[in-house]
């Protein structure tokens, strides 16, 4: 886990203010799946342990999360987009997996400032944030989010992934993703904040 510190910052045009979390260094990664879920997950490439967890769905995601958090007490959700953006300003495409058939191990290029791997390419991110076209002219204030509910099933995703172009490495890039859709390009990573919500 890195420590990500509280901010008041301008994301997509708008003010906010974030405050502090700690986010998982590395995409959630086969190994971790497994040791939390005490299985695999089926649509995982290959077996090595460090290649992150793929073609998970928003139900599998929630799954992990509880069963996580009755493991260790903490308080593991996925990132809100405004956190996930922030935590990603300085991303550089130097550093990401992309024009690739298959991703690479978690960590096999450099960490951003927050000491984050992985943080454009290689694997699209699930966010907490439901989709919407112009969420950002609804968004700003404090720990600014779209919840889940409000959503039609579709989910925030960032980043970008092993198969896309350099011109989508860009952290400001938002896409969407069908929350119960198995797509072998898409995975997450979890954050702690105990001042959410």
């Amino acid at each position: 886990m890195t420590d990500i510190p509280e901010t008041i910052t301008e994301l997509n045009g708008r003010l906010v203010s974030i405050d502090g979390f700690q986010m998982s260094k590395f995409e959630v990664t086969n190994d971790l799946y497994k040791q939390v879920m005490g299985y695999a997950h089926p649509m995982s490439y290959g077996s090595d342990g460090k290649m992150p967890v793929n073609g998970v769905s928003r139900s599998n995601i929630n799954d992990f999360m509880e069963q996580l958090n009755a493991e260790t007490l903490l308080d593991v959700r996925l990132p809100t987009e405004a956190e996930w953006q922030y935590a990603a300003a300085d991303a550089s495409s130097d550093d990401a997996v992309f024009g690739q058939k298959v991703p690479s191990p978690v960590g096999s290029k450099g960490a951003n400032q927050f000491g984050l791997y992985d943080m454009l390419g290689n694997i699209a991110e699930i966010t907490l944030d439901s989709w919407s076209e112009d969420a950002w002219s609804k968004l700003s204030g404090h720990n600014p989010v779209i919840p889940f509910e409000q959503s039609y099933g579709l989910s925030v995703l960032k980043g970008g992934s092993f198969g896309d172009k350099l011109e989508d490495m860009n952290s400001e890039k938002r896409d969407y993703f069908g929350s119960e859709t198995l797509m072998h390009d898409v995975g997450f990573r979890f954050v702690i904040s105990p001042n959410f919500l």
